[in-house]
Order: C-alpha cells, then structure tokens, then sequence
C-alpha cells in the first residue's frame, strides 16, 4: 500500500519560503533610508548643522533607498552614494 507521500506527491515538507531567503538587508537599507528622508525633509537640518553635511546625508539616504529596490551591492551603492556626495557638496563649498 503506498504512503500518503507518495500519493500526494511533492518534496520534503520545508520546501515554502525561508526566512534565510529573504533579503533583510535590503529591507533594512530601504527602511532606514526612507526614515532618515522622512526625517531630513520634516526637520530643516541647514539650521542645525553645517550645510555640505546636510548635502551630503540627503545622498546618504537616497543610496540606501536605491540599495533596498536595486540588485546593486553594497559596494557599487557606496561608489555611488560617495561620488554624487562629493559631487555635491563640491558644488556647494564652491
């Protein structure tokens, strides 16, 4: 006599969705990204602290928005952030 198993077929019973699977990296990136937006657009940090680092956290925040959506690494979402960073604030210290 056959086994349910076998009469119902499919694989191991640990065959759905994994919590390794899920890229909480790139979750927490977005989050945090969006909250420090949030969090930069509802305080006038150009009051508070120097205005090239304001510039320049606004570039921090939309790279990690933009890490949490891409299938960028960490590495090229960092060429990226620094270069527009520095680009920026260049542009502003001149």
């Amino acid at each position: 006599m056959p086994t349910k198993r076998e009469i119902v077929g499919g694989g191991p019973p640990s065959d759905g969705l994994q919590w390794s699977d899920i890229r909480w990296g790139r979750i927490i990136a977005f989050v945090v990204g969006v909250g420090s937006s949030t969090l930069y657009f509802s305080r006038d940090l150009f009051e508070q602290i120097p205005e090239w680092t304001a510039v320049f956290l606004t570039c921090l925040s939309i790279g990690l928005v933009i890490h949490g959506v891409t299938d960028q690494s960490w590495r090229t979402t960092l060429m990226v952030i620094l270069s527009a960073g520095v680009g920026i604030v260049l542009g502003t210290v001149l």
